[in-house]
């Protein structure tokens, strides 16, 4: 926990905790593998239209700021929960002044199957606390497990049942392969002209070469996971050079991929904030 004097001290090692960037903290327990929790402040984090590769969920903890999901806009503020599927595009950017929030990216293989993730902000007490008491458990190493199962229940009663409008955009990306280093040659696989894949991706709010880049820092994470140098994860997919890849990581992600390999046993200031000002 934070020491009086500004300093750290160790949590328990039951969770992974990477130091981040400015004012940025993961947390992936160990607990409960397949999950990583962000929490982040500061009206500097902003990011690109991006994907992830797995589900998104997120709280707005403080602040407000312009959310755009696929073509959809959206203003969201302090206490606005978001719910979000795998290779769905989306971006969030602070209007300024305070601005804190909470994201969680979950492995597939963990999410709730009655629960849609159509991208569309809400709001529900029941979810909020629960989500905040993930964090506050991940925070001081305890098996989250229950945890995890109270914010599925409450996620599962407060999900918006809007449907998002039909997205036959996916059936496209679905022939995109890793190993698909071009345009021309996703296209080819395709069956269809570069021209045609790009009117075909365009209602995801995403170009062609954006979602060859996106789908390349996802698997650069998992990577920067297991240790890789920089260097390679470079070479290996098809970055210009390490600097290059270090520019496009942080651009989507808001931290240098050299952050957010690094892992710590200690982490700052930053969380007890949330006891303070709790969300109602």
């Amino acid at each position: 926990m934070p020491k009086a004097n500004g300093g750290y001290s160790a949590l328990p090692n039951d969770c992974a905790i990477i130091t981040m960037y400015h004012s940025s903290l993961f947390i992936r327990p160990h607990s409960l593998p397949g999950l990583e929790i962000r929490y982040g402040e500061g009206c500097e984090l902003a990011y690109r239209l991006h994907t992830h590769d797995s589900y998104s969920l997120g709280l707005v903890l403080a602040g407000e700021t312009r959310y755009q999901c696929q073509k959809r806009h959206y203003h969201s503020s302090a206490g606005d929960g978001l719910c979000i599927g795998p290779d769905t595009p989306h971006a969030c950017n602070p209007l300024g002044g305070e601005w804190r929030y909470l994201m969680c990216q979950i492995d597939p293989a963990l999410w709730p199957q009655n629960v849609q993730a159509n991208g569309i902000p809400f709001r529900n007490a029941a979810f909020n606390a629960a989500l905040l008491g993930l964090w506050h458990g991940a925070q001081r190493g305890r098996d989250i497990s229950a945890d995890w199962l109270r914010v599925c229940a409450a996620l599962n009663l407060a999900r918006n049942t809007t449907r998002a409008a039909d997205e036959h955009w996916r059936r496209i990306l679905a022939t995109l392969q890793d190993d698909h280093a071009t345009i021309e040659a996703w296209a080819a696989d395709a069956h269809i002209s570069c021209r045609q894949l790009a009117r075909l991706l365009a209602p995801s709010g995403m170009s062609p070469h954006q979602w060859l880049l996106s789908r390349r820092i996802n698997r650069s994470k998992t990577l920067l996971r297991a240790g890789w140098p920089l260097a390679d994860i470079a070479h290996a997919l098809g970055f210009a050079d390490q600097a290059h890849f270090q520019r496009l990581f942080k651009y989507h992600t808001a931290v240098p991929p050299g952050q957010y390999r690094q892992t710590s046993g200690k982490y700052g200031g930053l969380p007890e904030k949330l006891g303070r000002q709790p969300i109602e």
